[in-house]
């Protein structure tokens, strides 16, 4: 809406030193009575017109954005989010003259045509010498600011109109004038998050906690991100399907898709991961390679990972399949790094390694390895097999002798040649060639 006051400042200038002619300014105010100004050598009268309007102003604009990568558009200065809460904030700028002596302010409520007589509340802004005024909407607010103090619920629209509430004189009598700025409204966005849903099914908070209670207390339970690719395994297996958790899973609509919460984790999938046996792959499970510094400066592996696949049956090799790695310096060990995100925290595994026979080299030669293991983040690490001979000529299973568990989800298995300078390309190379890893949990 826009709204016009046109007004009259009137003001008497003396001390003219000259002698003049004097004239007579007459008003006839809109309410029926004259006002009579004498000009000359006492006296000049001004006379300024003022309007006010914000038509031309700009629209305030926000944009917040959310789950599946909805954005919700809000015609305000400012948002928060706080602890599943909005707050909004409007700035504005007037040009209502200062002999107005204007309190500033803003309406709101829930329905259009604000003014102060017709709005569920209002509120002053904090005095200012400068034409430039902040109002806060909604409850814990992130500063002191002025505020309306009210919930903002999602899904819902609400209205705003800023004023200018002014003195000016009318009929020998000071009256209140009122200057409305545009009304505006916004709508708080109806999102998943705000009500603990997720855009895929995932565990609620109360249900988490409940599936941690399954784990020892000297282990950290993993978190929903850890689980959810097992979870996603088990309810693609025999055993997952078998299991029905329609009664725990709900679903509600928002403005940013579907939404989903796993209310409880059925016990049938605690049990599923302590006893599957984790595979590694020999490739795919690579997590890092050692490093060196070439001539240049440059970081380069010390390392080459080839895949040799059709392997003859007769060598029994997992998959007819393995991973040799080529030393790209033959002055220094070597490791490489494997890594399972499925090892359970606090399940004791048998870590089992497969080395393949060399065939591609016709003179092979043996080579010596050690194996240390961590949880995934973790700097301790603990000694599975120490240095170790293995053959170049037969496949080999080796088994570390001591269960082993981790006190956090997920496992780096670091493999690292021990080749002394002297043995090396005589007794021993650094060739080493893995077919697969297994880690086998032990049922108690």
């Amino acid at each position: 809406m826009k709204t016009r006051n046109i007004l009259f400042a009137i003001a008497l200038l003396g001390n003219v030193t000259c002698a003049l002619a004097q004239d007579v300014t007459i008003l006839h105010m809109k309410d029926g009575t004259t006002r009579r100004y004498v000009n000359g050598v006492k006296g000049l009268t001004t006379i300024r017109f003022y309007e006010f309007s914000d038509a031309d102003a700009p629209a305030p604009s926000f944009t917040t954005t959310h789950g599946n990568g909805y954005q919700a558009e809000w015609s305000v200065s400012e948002v928060w989010h706080i602890d599943g809460k909005y707050v909004v904030g409007v700035n504005w700028e007037d040009d209502v003259a200062a002999n107005f002596q204007a309190r500033h302010g803003l309406c709101f409520g829930t329905k259009p045509n604000l003014t102060i007589d017709n709005c569920d509340q209002k509120a002053y802004a904090a005095d200012s010498e400068l034409p430039i005024h902040s109002m806060l909407i909604g409850e814990e607010a992130p500063t002191n600011d002025v505020r309306i103090d009210t919930p903002l619920e999602p899904g819902k629209t609400y209205y705003y109109r800023t004023f200018a509430e002014g003195k000016a004189e009318a009929g020998g009598l000071e009256k209140t004038v009122m200057f409305y700025g545009t009304e505006r409204s916004f709508r708080v966005p109806h999102v998943m998050a705000d009500f603990g849903y997720f855009p895929t099914p995932q565990g609620t908070e109360a249900a988490m906690a409940a599936f941690a209670a399954h784990f020892p207390a000297d282990v950290t339970p993993p978190t929903w991100e850890q689980i959810e690719p097992l979870w996603n395994l088990w309810r693609a297996s025999d055993e997952g399907q078998q299991t029905d958790i329609s009664a725990s899973v709900t679903t509600a609509t928002f403005d940013d898709g579907t939404g989903y919460r796993i209310n409880s984790i059925p016990n049938e999938f605690y049990t599923w991961i302590v006893s599957r046996e984790v595979v590694i792959d020999a490739l795919d499970g690579i997590a890092e390679l050692s490093q060196a510094t070439d001539a240049n400066g440059e970081t380069i592996d010390t390392w080459s990972p080839e895949l040799i696949s059709n392997v003859d049956a007769s060598w029994g090799v997992p998959g007819n399949r393995y991973v040799r790695f080529v030393p790209l310096r033959n002055s220094i060990n070597h490791h490489v790094v494997y890594r399972s995100n499925e090892v359970v925290p606090g399940t004791p595994y048998e870590v089992i390694i497969v080395f393949a026979p060399e065939t591609v080299d016709p003179e092979p030669l043996p080579t010596k390895v050690r194996v240390t293991a961590n949880a995934i983040g973790s700097t301790k690490s603990e000694t599975l097999m120490k240095a170790t001979d293995i053959p170049a000529d037969v496949t080999t299973t080796m088994q570390v002798a001591e269960k082993y568990s981790v006190s956090s989800a997920g496992i780096d298995l670091k493999i690292d040649t021990r080749v002394s300078s002297s043995s090396a390309s005589t007794q021993y190379n650094r060739i080493v060639r893995i077919a697969e890893i297994r880690l086998k949990p032990v049922l108690e």
